[in-house]
This record gives C-alpha cells, sequence and structure tokens, in this order.
C-alpha cells in the first residue's frame, strides 16, 4: 500500500556546504557565460489579448 502524503507540506531543507576551494573549483568547471541579449520571458497569455 501507498502512503498518503500530504503534498502541500515542504520536504526537508538539506543545507550543503562547500569550502572556498571547493567553490572555486565549481566556478572554475561551471563558468557563468553572459549572453549578448537578454532572454525573454514566456508569456503564455499576451498582454494585448487581456483587454
Amino acid at each position: 500500500m501507498t502512503e498518503n502524503k500530504n503534498l502541500r507540506q515542504h520536504g526537508e531543507v538539506i543545507t550543503w556546504v562547500m569550502t572556498e576551494e571547493e567553490r572555486l573549483e565549481y566556478i572554475k568547471k561551471h563558468p557563468i557565460i553572459p549572453t549578448e541579449e537578454p532572454q525573454t520571458k514566456l508569456q503564455v497569455f499576451p498582454m494585448n489579448d487581456w483587454m
């Protein structure tokens, strides 16, 4: 039988801590590359259709 869980409750929060050396190594492996143009947000319902 499956458990009857309340899906509206938040799960457990796990804090992950890394040293400064680990953080710098992570940034080297996964750099943030800026783009020329900012990404546009997806609009499900365009504003001009609301009125």
